[in-house]
């Protein structure tokens, strides 16, 4: 049986002698562990995604491999990509369900500006007025989705509802004021500086099928002819 003076030796000894720090080659995580973090969901959607452009190109070569067919998905994902964002973003404390509906009531105030009389008639005369009213129309779209924001801000925040429910009842509210604001038909006619920024191209087609091209050679009917802007 050890003594006591040999127990409290041994534990002086230890205390001054630590056991050597890893070095820096043995923490190091592999390359793919560092890029994708400790979330295994990243690596999941990966998989997922590879899986599903596997499984349709066998299923439809001929359809899915085509130029056309990406070009569709480049205008859809800015999109779906911006709401996103704004969800990932208060999802950092909540949820929230008036995303669409800031959305919807943004784009309706920047359409309607565009329905008045002296825009419409500056719009028609062409110039640098379009880009300018162009420019207006998106800044007013932006401050009303500032303003919903902050009052989705001050619901959660000041008057401590739960996000859920302010955003749940901001939402109808937003929905409801773009109904009445419209009348329920749709606005249309709006100006090509406009429909530009969602349907506009900023380089051709030909330019950026290289990846298609590459895919054709593997089955000749995959992709289309490649269209110009």
């Amino acid at each position: 049986m050890a003594r006591p003076q040999e127990a409290g030796l041994r534990r002086r000894n230890r205390h001054d002698n630590p056991d050597p720090a890893p070095t820096p080659a043995a923490t190091r995580k592999p390359l793919l562990k560092r890029l994708l973090g400790e979330d295994a969901g990243i690596a999941q959607l990966i998989v997922i995604t590879v899986l599903i452009f596997v499984a349709m190109t066998a299923l439809s070569p001929d359809k899915f491999l085509r130029w056309y067919n990406f070009e569709s998905i480049s205008y859809i994902m800015p999109e779906l990509g911006i709401l996103s964002i704004a969800m990932m973003i208060a999802m950092l404390t909540g949820i929230d369900l008036s995303v669409v509906g800031i959305a919807n009531l943004a784009a309706i105030c920047a359409g309607l500006y565009f329905k008045n009389p002296a825009v419409a008639e500056a719009m028609a005369a062409g110039g640098a007025g379009m880009v300018l009213h162009t420019v207006i129309a998106a800044l007013i779209a932006l401050v009303v989705g500032l303003g919903a924001g902050v009052a989705n801000g001050l619901l959660i925040a000041k008057l401590r509802i739960i996000p859920i429910l302010a955003t749940l009842g901001t939402g109808q509210v937003f929905m409801g004021l773009a109904l009445v604001l419209t009348g329920g038909p749709a606005i249309v006619g709006f100006p090509e500086t406009w429909s530009w920024l969602g349907n506009g191209k900023i380089l051709e087609s030909r330019r950026l099928s290289g990846c298609c091209l590459r895919l054709r050679e593997a089955s000749p009917s995959c992709c289309s002819a490649p269209r110009s802007a």
